[in-house]
């Protein structure tokens, strides 16, 4: 992108610190840089991001403050609205987005690879899950329990906890979101803020030391791969081990 800032050297307006020409927030004290030296594509991310990302903060603040007093048939609906608002971005930001599930590229050994690396991710954080309740005396009631209450106990948890969540939450943040941050930070910063939201919008604080770091995963395959079918199906495949390993 071309602008009158190309050839000049930029400082930021709280620290000095020197920025780089892409650069849209300062590295040292995060301070934004000044919203004319934005362009029309930066300007669009900022606002899909930061519209996004404020929505999951409402949806987290409301669940935090109700969930205890839903029922199952209210929080069902709290997470399919969730999801909801991940479909609409990923269709209204289609042309930005059909690349990513384009499968024509794929590769079958990656693919299951995928496979086995869920696998083993969901083997970890079964043993690391049950250890820390040991550990701090608090024991997970489990998946199956939360979906007691519907004619399919198993068909529902499979249903809301792998599959809507290995689709939609790879199309969030992994889609839409990450080719808007990439257009605002780094590619290290796009995988580390992604991973974040990721880890927060589960609603499980307890659960964010193999949250972040599984986020971080699958955001490098994100990036190394410019697809989100690898990350979709290591993310199935790690939430339906996680289950099975409950059910038997």
């Amino acid at each position: 992108m071309n602008n009158i800032y190309t050839n000049q050297i930029r400082h930021c307006v709280d620290c000095d610190t020197v920025l780089r020409n892409e650069s849209k927030f300062c590295p040292s004290c995060g301070r934004m840089v000044p919203f004319e030296e934005f362009g029309t594509d930066e300007i669009r991310a900022f606002w899909i991001g930061g519209s996004y990302l404020t929505l999951m903060v409402v949806f987290l603040a409301v669940y935090a403050k109700y969930a205890l007093l839903w029922s199952t048939s209210t929080r069902l609906g709290f997470e399919i609205a969730v999801h909801g608002v991940d479909l609409i971005y990923f269709v209204v930001l289609i042309k930005e987005t059909l690349r990513l599930v384009n499968p024509a590229k794929l590769k079958l050994g990656l693919l299951f690879n995928m496979v086995f690396i869920g696998m083993g991710t969901a083997i970890l954080v079964n043993f690391s899950n049950s250890y820390l309740g040991i550990l701090l005396g608090q024991y997970s009631e489990g998946i199956l329990l939360e979906y007691e209450e519907t004619t399919h106990p198993v068909l529902y948890a499979m249903l809301f906890s792998a599959v809507m969540p290995a689709i939609f939450e790879e199309m969030a943040f992994r889609g839409f979101l990450f080719n808007a941050l990439q257009k605002l930070v780094s590619p290290f910063a796009t995988v580390l803020i992604s991973s974040a939201f990721f880890a927060l919008v589960h609603f499980s604080f307890l659960s964010a030391y193999w949250l972040l770091p599984f986020g971080l995963l699958l955001g490098y395959l994100r990036l190394r791969y410019h697809t989100i079918w690898y990350g979709v199906l290591l993310h199935f495949t790690h939430n339906a081990c996680v289950l099975v390993f409950e059910l038997l």
